[in-house]
């Protein structure tokens, strides 16, 4: 049943809120059910669940946007997908399949579409996935049985006062262990953070900082985010350790210093005791999005990075193009791979945020098709064929596939003069002889293809992966060679709408926003 939303959108808390339907699906006898959205949210589990008596449980956080246009946005659920896949692995729980997860997200999202606070309000609709050990089992083993469920509910701004500098304080505690669970997104690791957290309220800071479990030199995590600074000279730096959650939201804000920005980015380590170095200083993580440090108290040494009451600019710079992006008023930093196929040469470019990320280029392309039909027709028929009458084959029965199916094109009859006797002859030539002595040269732009796979960063690689490859040029007219480049890469492949035009309608449309794309030439 769907209920009537009354909400106060624009002083949403960050509390838990019923809303109308969640997905639930059991592991039972090795395997996942289809699993279902149902509307109670009351969980029924033995009294010896591992999940009650030995933490077999994971979770994870993340949230919808509603855009200006109406439209809903999901921020990298499939990284949410792959990271909770690796809490699993860790607690020797079944992975819930990250496809699944995806579908599942969006069905629960779609289910309770009403309860997305509208767009200007800075509100969003909070994405609880989790999974629990609920076999009985009193021995210190991995549960049979499993529930993965995922829940949403409205939620405003985690912190108060929206982007204010706020101040936190050094722990004595630790978070996790150093090769323990600390990078798996673990309820235990929010349970040991509760005391020290609760002690540096009272003292009225707003979280603790947690310093790595070996030396108590370093800083890891701020609270329950990740934490980052800003070198006095342009560097965005942020703590790696095996005992810090890898945040999804700090590896956007990584990839966006670095391309948006022009930053340097490195993970190293933070030695609480030099934080001189740092113009700045943040908390991230999908709850608070970006929560500027304004200072931190170390004993009785407090020190102030940029202000306790003003933002930083280059944190204010990456938290509007962060929640931009989440909300769609930014483009997306979204990878997308352009293979063109021209007649002199191949050229390949992955594109994100309107620039070229990596390129490459090759001598290979549509006249050393060309060439080698010349030369298979002379070798192999000893027949001469000039480049029109090549070029025609290539029309006619060109393949990159010696097997077309149904798609399969009639012989072509081909016309010319004996390489030897110059008497006229008449030759049938069908797509598969012309398959084989294309191969060499199709093998080389699939070459070209995976060198440039090789050199794109992972985050635009999965992009690559989700949305495919676009062929463009006249090479991509060559019957079968998105199949042949899918089967080969085992990246889908896709032909332009207009191979032959749509290098000169880019062109077009670069030219007329000249003022977004900066690889474009002044």
């Amino acid at each position: 049943m769907t209920n009537t939303v009354n909400l106060d959108w624009n002083n949403l808390g960050f509390d838990y809120i019923k809303t109308d339907l969640r997905f639930i699906s059991y592991y039972k006898d090795g395997q996942w059910d289809e699993g279902a959205l149902i509307e109670d949210n009351v969980l029924k589990v033995d009294e010896a669940a591992t999940a009650l008596h030995y933490g077999q449980q994971c979770f994870e956080g993340l949230k919808a946007y509603r855009c200006k246009d109406g439209s809903i946005n999901l921020f990298r659920v499939d990284q949410n997908a792959a990271r909770m896949a690796r809490s699993c692995r860790r607690l020797l729980m079944p992975e819930f399949p990250e496809e699944r997860f995806v579908e599942a997200v969006k069905k629960v999202v779609k289910a309770n579409e009403q309860w997305l606070p509208p767009y200007g309000t800075g509100g969003s609709l909070y994405i609880r996935p989790f999974m629990i050990g609920v076999g009985n089992n009193v021995a210190v083993r991995p549960a049979t049985e499993y529930i993965f469920s995922i829940f949403v509910m409205p939620v405003g701004a985690y912190f108060k006062g929206g982007l204010t500098p706020t101040n936190f304080i050094v722990s004595e505690y630790d978070r996790a262990a150093h090769v323990g669970t600390g990078a798996a997104k673990v309820g235990g690791n929010y349970a040991a953070s509760l005391l020290p957290g609760k002690e540096a309220k009272e003292r009225h800071f707003s979280d603790c900082i947690y310093l790595d479990p070996l030396t108590h030199t370093k800083i890891e995590e701020v609270g329950a985010a990740n934490f980052f600074g800003i070198t006095k000279d342009n560097q965005f730096i942020t703590p790696y350790s095996p005992s810090i959650l890898p945040s999804i939201t700090k590896y956007s804000l990584l990839w966006l210093a670095e391309h948006r920005l022009g930053m340097t980015v490195k993970e190293a380590d933070v030695y609480v005791d030099q934080l001189d170095i740092f113009a700045e200083a943040g908390a991230c993580g999908t709850a608070a999005v970006i929560s500027p440090v304004g200072g931190i108290q170390n004993g009785d040494d407090f020190h102030v990075f940029y202000s306790e009451t003003e933002v930083g600019p280059v944190t204010r710079r990456l938290y509007d193009e962060l929640v931009g992006i989440q909300y769609g008023d930014v483009e997306a930093p979204e990878g997308n791979m352009i293979v063109d196929i021209g007649g002199g040469s191949t050229e390949i470019a992955v594109i994100s945020l309107g620039g070229i990320v990596c390129n490459n280029s090759i001598r290979v392309a549509g006249d050393d098709l060309t060439a080698d039909i010349q030369e298979y027709m002379s070798r192999q028929h000893n027949v001469k064929v000039s480049e029109r009458m090549a070029e025609r084959i290539k029309l006619h029965v060109g393949s990159a596939l010696t097997d077309l199916g149904d798609e399969a094109p009639e012989d072509y009859i081909v016309h010319g003069p004996n390489r030897i006797t110059a008497l006229p002859m008449e030759v049938p030539v069908c797509y598969q002889e012309i398959a084989h002595c294309l191969d060499k040269t199709v093998a080389k732009i699939e070459n070209a293809v995976l060198s440039a796979l090789e050199n794109t960063p992972p985050e635009l690689y999965a992009d690559i992966v989700k949305n495919g490859i676009y062929l463009s040029g006249g090479g991509a007219l060559l019957r079968g060679i998105d199949k042949r480049l899918t089967d080969k890469i085992n990246i889908p492949f896709h032909i332009a709408e207009d191979p032959l035009h749509s290098v000169a309608k880019g062109a077009g449309i670069a030219l007329k926003n000249v003022d977004r794309f900066s690889f474009l030439m002044r």
